[in-house]
């Protein structure tokens, strides 16, 4: 159960980074978004991701990894709901900001839950696994975004 729930919120993070950059056609249009917008609705969450890893390692030592992946997974889930209402783009880049916030957490945590919950050869296992599904994430990200967007809407 946890190699499932590590590597389905680390596929859903890194997911998240490459769906974006194809529905920018559809945010432009939808929000009037200027070329400074988009770039912060798609830097924003990277770099909030990228500044706060080392924080979020700490503060997951403190409080406890699965507490802390757990409260991750919660603001990223709720940031994404909230990415899909935004009703402008300075709204967007917000709400993307507290997704990268949510995503630290969830990124942060992964490699010491799958040291605690395996040992020895699963262990390896395990970490194997996880890395295939983090690439996967990258090669599946535009096509799912594709399909989003044009199936049902860039939100």
């Amino acid at each position: 159960m946890p190699l499932i729930s590590v590597s389905l919120g680390t596929f859903m993070l890194l997911v998240d980074t490459t769906v974006v950059q194809v529905a920018l056609p559809g945010i432009a249009t939808d929000l009037d978004a200027s070329p400074v917008s988009l770039q912060w609705i798609v830097d924003g969450y990277v770099v909030a991701l990228a500044a706060l890893l080392l924080s979020a390692g700490a503060v997951a030592d403190r409080l406890g990894h699965r507490r802390t992946y757990a409260g991750g997974l919660a603001l990223f889930a709720a940031a994404s709901a909230l990415c899909g209402a935004a009703p402008d783009d300075a709204t967007l880049v917000v709400f993307r900001i507290l997704q990268g916030v949510g995503a630290a957490a969830l990124f942060a945590t992964t490699t010491a839950l799958l040291n605690s919950a395996y040992q020895g050869t699963d262990r390896g296992k395990a970490f194997g696994l996880w890395a295939a599904v983090a690439s996967a994430a990258a090669a599946v990200g535009p096509i799912v975004g594709g399909v989003l967007v044009q199936g049902i809407s860039r939100r």
